[in-house]
This record gives C-alpha cells, sequence and structure tokens, in this order.
C-alpha cells in the first residue's frame, strides 16, 4: 500500500483560473462517499444533486 499526500496533489492541480467566480456554482450530480473504519456499516454511500448530504449524515447512516 503506497500513501499519497492528497494536500500536494490539489495544490499543486489549481491555479488562480480554476478557482470559480462568486457567482458560479459548481455541481456534481451523484457521487459516493466511502466510510470505511470503526461504524457497523462501512460502504458507499450515494449523494444525489439536490439532496442535503453532510459527513455527519453518512457517519449516522453507516451507524458509526
Amino acid at each position: 500500500m503506497q500513501r499519497i499526500l492528497v494536500k500536494g496533489l490539489i495544490d499543486a492541480a489549481i491555479r488562480p483560473e480554476h478557482i470559480p467566480d462568486w457567482r458560479e456554482e459548481i455541481r456534481v450530480p451523484e457521487s459516493q462517499v466511502y466510510v470505511i473504519g470503526n461504524v457497523k456499516k462501512p460502504g458507499a454511500f450515494v449523494m444525489q444533486d439536490g439532496v442535503e448530504s453532510t459527513v455527519l449524515k453518512m457517519l449516522a447512516l453507516s451507524e458509526g
């Protein structure tokens, strides 16, 4: 297993021209969040556009 530092990847990839204008909105139609670790129901949870999803909600669904 190899450890990858995500912050370094993000810092290298984001340039000022990639930061959206205050009038712009970024929407992801659907994605999955994977909850693992000390929870009763680890796995993937679907986040859908227009539905409020938070990390706390995902932890609750995984019974963590």
